[in-house]
């Protein structure tokens, strides 16, 4: 009787999740978002799209900022971020190219975990799903969507069996359904391999791990393994499937190092864009500054990457004066564009922040504030060469270290030009309705004058220094003004946020690694996101010491890579250079005499875990006391590997000498020549085959007659 009782709610379960699923498709245009509870549809949404500011700053040290008590007076960005939002929990990949990629193109991770298991008795089997949830996981937002009181009421008379639950080998599920999860069954996964679910790969899962601290087994069995039908999976299905979003490096190619100007490379071709899908919804959009994300063909350009205008250089470096640019003795060339020309009438020697800025008061003076614009701002301070107008010097002269004081008067400069930005941004009447973000692409460089102080590493390297960002919001149209933000959030998570901000719409065969984290910050709700793929490099110096038994036959400890998930976060191979390098260490006395922190590993260490949160500054490696962790996190490396495209890193082509272009860097590859190159390679291949062949003949004839010799 119980097994038909149990049938019974599951039945009548079924049709009212399938009239909630109906309801809530038919209850809302495509795209648009449900309204939350007690919230009137409408409610609260702006009644226009929102201008939006993305400025990026560049080689931006995590201390060089003065609400992170830096000697650098920083008085605008202080005052925007003090009455906005302060990301405390912001991250972003350590060099150039990889962080502007993973912005423009958004891509990662899981806000619950869902495993579909069996529940056999003698007398027969009931499908049910188990929603477990992270512990940092609230009981939103696909629980406040259904009606879980119900699905409670329907486990406790399941309850007697749930004993039999606390070890389930899931694959039996996985491989025993034959319809509605057929795309689970080819994938090994309940909804994919990028989505917001975590699949264990492991075989037996032991559910009474995740049960929260606090509660009893059976509290556990009784309120959190909830019963729904096959419906209600489509129902978590239809929702996840809206918030997933990617673009790690390991998902472009662009997982080593930068972007070479003598490079034939790009941003893949077939990535989407951020101005691209903002335009489609109407978006004016413009890029003033630095570009690096590879320009050797034109269709690799600002431009055909859904820019209405560009203005700014292409390389990841240059004179900030001149805008010249030598990438090896005897290579150089002329770095300053305007679209798709170089911008020779704009060579007037004028510093490039400042030039940068009018370009910035020019287009917003042009444009219409009616309309939505999205301007996206990469300053070049305060990337190296350490550069600045004489004036920003004054405040500085204390600074011995003549590194730092040149940083310090170039960030300065920066300070002033995000001003002007604000300034221009309230005289053409876009302020009211727009959101500012501010962000550096990562860590300082110790050598080059910045800090990250007190977090270990530098740009370049996975490391806290490395990859913990400066980063804050400031909007009119902010909830929660004045108030800091400790969530996780990661540089991709722009692309689908902004997305929406915008009220455009994100296509379901895009797969991208970031999350809409506007609540996030805006309202302070917990974030979406439990975990980053900091990078996986297959092709970065190797570690000596580095093995698969170092790394328990999971994973290869010889390869560069770092994964964060909740509190841990972990770093196999060669994870760069560790030092903390503290303020006092910019003497003028050079980098030898710095007052460094050294660190001398025990030789053969290939493998780290730190709990950040306990431990932002990476101090007590818990790798030794920790196996089990190590483990599971090598194998969530191992996961992500899986889904990794191949290394784009190719070796320098002469053709992009800027001789051979009228002095200026740019497009170097026609696809003239390469059908030219095509047709000459299958030319080349023909004549080949037909001397091939008559080799072939040839060769015959004379076996054929040895042979006859050897016979007679």
């Amino acid at each position: 009787m119980l097994a038909v009782g149990v049938l019974a709610g599951l039945s009548v379960l079924s049709l009212l999740t399938y009239g909630y699923l109906s309801w809530d498709s038919l209850g809302r245009g495509p795209g648009e978002a449900p309204a939350a509870l007690g919230e009137e549809p409408g409610a609260g949404v702006p009644s226009s799209q929102p201008h939006i500011v993305f400025i990026l700053a560049d080689d931006q040290g995590f201390r060089d900022i003065g609400y992170h008590g830096s000697e650098i007076r920083t008085p605008t960005l202080d005052k925007l971020a003090a009455e906005g939002v302060k990301l405390e929990n912001y991250y972003v990949q350590p060099m150039c190219t990889p962080s502007r990629s993973q912005f423009i193109t958004g891509n990662y991770g899981p806000d619950l975990y869902c495993v579909t298991v069996v529940l056999s008795t003698t007398s027969h089997a009931v499908w049910i799903q188990l929603l477990l949830l992270h512990s940092k996981t609230e009981l939103s937002p696909v629980i406040k969507e259904l009606d879980f009181g119900f699905m409670f009421l329907v486990a406790l008379f399941l309850s007697k069996n749930m004993d039999m639950m606390k070890k389930i080998n899931y694959l039996q599920v996985i491989r025993g359904h034959q319809t509605q999860f057929k795309q689970a069954t080819e994938n090994m996964a309940i909804i994919g391999k990028n989505s917001e679910v975590e699949v264990i790969e492991s075989g037996e899962v032991e559910f009474s791990k995740h049960i929260p601290e606090g509660l009893s087994w059976r509290f556990f069995q009784i309120f959190i393994f909830s019963v729904i039908s096959e419906v209600s999976l489509l129902i978590l299905m239809h929702k996840t499937k809206r918030k997933t979003s990617f673009r790690y490096q390991i998902h472009t190619g662009l997982q080593h190092s930068i972007i070479r100007p003598t490079q034939p490379n790009c941003l893949p071709l077939d990535n989407v864009t951020l101005p691209q899908k903002l335009k489609e919804v109407g978006y004016s959009t413009h890029m003033v500054g630095k570009w690096h994300l590879g320009f050797y063909r034109r269709e690799c350009m600002p431009t055909q990457r859904g820019f209405d205008t560009f203005f700014g250089s292409l390389l990841g470096s240059g004179d900030y004066y001149t805008h010249f640019k030598c990438d090896s003795p005897g290579i150089c060339g002329y770095d300053l564009y305007e679209n798709d020309n170089a911008a020779w009438d704009h060579d007037n020697g004028i510093y490039s922040t400042q030039m940068y800025t009018q370009k910035v008061q020019q287009i917003l003076a042009s444009h219409d504030p009616r309309k939505p614009i999205f301007l996206y701002i990469a300053y070049q301070a305060v990337h190296s060469p350490l550069q600045a107008p004489g004036k920003y010097f004054e405040h500085y002269r204390s600074i011995n270290n003549i590194n730092r004081r040149r940083y310090a008067a170039m960030l300065a400069c920066l300070d002033e030009a995000i001003n002007n930005v604000t300034l221009a941004l309230k005289k053409y009447g876009y302020y009211d309705n727009s959101i500012i973000i501010y962000s550096s692409d990562n860590g300082g460089q110790p050598m080059a004058g910045g800090s990250n102080w007190p977090l270990r590493g530098s740009k370049g390297t996975y490391w806290e220094g490395g990859i913990r960002a400066v980063g804050f919001v400031h909007s009119p149209l902010l909830k929660n003004k004045g108030s800091v933000c400790k969530e996780l959030v990661h540089i991709t998570d722009w692309f689908p946020t902004l997305i929406t901000l915008a009220e455009g719409q994100i296509d379901e065969d895009i797969q991208l690694d970031g999350y809409d984290i506007w609540e996030t910050i805006s309202e302070g709700r917990r974030s979406p996101r439990v975990d980053i793929l900091h990078n996986i490099d297959p092709i970065y110096t190797k570690a000596k010491n580095g093995s698969w038994a170092a790394g328990y036959g999971i994973w290869n400890t010889a390869i560069q890579s770092a994964i964060r998930v909740n509190h841990w976060k972990l770093l196999t191979g060669n994870p760069g250079y560790s030092d903390w390098v503290p303020p006092q260490a910019f003497s003028n006395m050079g980098p030898n005499r710095w007052h460094n922190e050294r660190v001398s590993w025990s030789a053969g260490k290939t493998v780290w875990l730190f709990n950040i949160t306990a431990d932002p500054y990476e101090r007590v490696d818990l790798s030794a006391k920790y196996p089990d962790v190590v483990k599971q996190l090598l194998r969530r490396l191992s996961q992500f590997n899986k889904t990794a495209v191949p290394v784009r890193y190719p070796p320098k082509d002469p053709r992009s000498n800027p001789k051979l272009n009228g002095g200026v860097w740019g497009p170097w590859f026609k696809e003239d020549e390469k059908k030219k190159s095509d047709k000459s390679k299958s030319t080349n291949k023909q004549k080949k085959n037909k001397n091939k062949k008559k080799a072939s003949r040839k060769k015959g004839q004379s076996l054929h007659c040895r042979s006859r010799l050897a016979g007679g």
